[in-house]
């Protein structure tokens, strides 16, 4: 049977030799609907790792690595800083320049983060909390959404076959808020 694997952010990630980081995101190829990398950041790292799905070994309390931290630093970078002009600090005598941070996205994969948008077709219907995937192909199996408004908040695991489609920005469901909130247990 396939283990399946629950991902969210901040889940610890430690290589054959030590601890490596936390999550930070995953990145998926939307049309496939499977996990290709998982961000990494590493205590004091700017920019964290991106660490192929294929080296996952096992997730339980924590995301366990088929590799050394060695072989992790040698990963491709999950971003890249650079300098631009801080207009607003030159003008009051501070700095000229402040490091942005752009995230690292491989061709055909999107971002998925923690707190995203779920919409239905008709409105938000919450935030993504995580996603389950399976551990051997990492097809994504689940999403892990929080509905409900201050005092009536809740986790719900809703199937992929709900997804119409991920984007940079938001996941979006197939149907109306009332269909989706139906088929929602309680």
């Amino acid at each position: 049977m396939t283990q399946l694997l629950t991902l969210t952010a901040g889940t610890e990630v430690d290589c054959v030799d030590g601890s490596c980081g936390q999550v930070d995101r995953a990145l998926v190829d939307p049309a496939r609907r499977v996990l290709r990398h998982l961000a990494v950041e590493g205590p004091g790292e700017e920019t964290g790792r991106l660490v192929p799905f294929d080296r996952v070994e096992s997730v339980a309390a924590h995301i366990k690595l088929d590799c050394s931290r060695a072989e992790y630093e040698a990963f491709e970078s999950a971003a890249v800083a650079h300098q631009v002009p801080n207009l607003s600090g030159a003008a009051l005598g501070g700095s000229i320049a402040r490091t942005v941070l752009d995230h690292t996205v491989p061709a055909g994969e999107v971002e998925v983060r923690d707190g995203e948008d779920v919409r239905a077709d008709n409105g938000r219907l919450g935030r993504l909390r995580g996603i389950v995937v399976d551990g051997d192909d990492g097809r994504i199996q689940r999403i892990l959404v929080t509905v409900g408004h201050l005092f009536n908040k809740r986790e719900v695991s809703l199937p992929a076959s709900m997804v119409a489609n991920f984007d940079d920005e938001r996941v979006r469901l197939a149907g109306s808020k009332s269909q989706l909130m139906k088929r929602i247990p309680v």
